[in-house]
């Protein structure tokens, strides 16, 4: 037979929602104009933003926090004239909320592999 736990059944044995942190959500609305760049780039400055976060967020001298950096947008706007015109907190921004292209998510994110590994299996009659 099946037997209840005593410290769930009895009511002052279980914790308290009271003396635990609470924890508080914040959804952004996807329609907030707040939520669109300052800044329409052409195709050409989209893959010159997209290229610098590629060299910059991998290089040792500025890391993952690349994007608040003065010295990096320097850099990037050395390395990328087509960015020259802009101002660092702009640029930062687009970057921010630049949207990531289809090919970016099955090149740079481990679905590619997942989805190429399982449609071969798949296809060549493995089975587990």
């Amino acid at each position: 037979p099946f037997r209840r736990s005593k410290t769930l059944s009895n009511p002052a044995a279980r914790p308290s929602l009271s003396s635990h942190t609470q924890i508080q959500l914040k959804f952004i609305d996807s329609s907030d104009e707040d939520n669109a760049p300052k800044l329409i780039l052409s195709p050409e400055e989209d893959d010159a933003i997209r290229s610098v976060a590629k060299t910059l967020s991998s290089d040792d001298a500025y890391g993952a926090g690349w994007f608040d950096r003065p010295e990096a947008w320097a850099a990037a706007k050395q390395d990328f004239p087509v960015l020259q015109q802009y101002e660092d907190a702009d640029l930062r921004d687009a970057y921010l909320k630049q949207k990531p292209k289809i090919l970016e998510i099955f090149t740079d994110t481990p679905l590619g592999p997942f989805l190429l590994i399982n449609l071969i299996a798949k296809f060549s009659g493995f089975t587990w």
